[in-house]
């Protein structure tokens, strides 16, 4: 009998590229990077779910990730991507981010 996995997912960061100029005036550009976060996880919505702003809109997001709790803090609008076994990688954005006492969640 197989065993439930609950860390199936694999959760990394996307680090925004950079821009800069060399001494002759040329743009030199430095690609983005992941960075592996932590094991997760995902349970999707279904329907279409919203979670409150601080700003008092309304955002819909598609997955709710438990995280550890010991993972960094997350802001709203960054990038992550979130791939399971041998299954496209989904690239999302962080809709919202909470830490409780046991957990963390992601709303993206």
């Amino acid at each position: 009998m197989p065993i439930l996995d609950f860390r199936a997912y694999r959760l990394e960061r996307y680090i925004e590229g950079s821009v800069s100029y060399n001494a002759d005036g040329d743009a030199v550009t430095k690609e983005g990077e992941r960075k592996y976060v932590c094991r997760c996880n995902a349970v999707p919505a279904g329907q279409m779910r919203q979670i409150p702003l601080p700003d008092g809109q309304l955002e819909t997001y598609s997955y709710t990730l438990n995280l550890p709790v010991d993972v960094e803090e997350f802001k709203y609008g960054e990038r992550i991507r979130l791939s399971f076994q041998d299954y496209p990688a989904q690239v999302l954005t962080v809709k919202g981010f909470h830490r409780y006492q046991h957990q963390c969640k992601l709303w993206a």
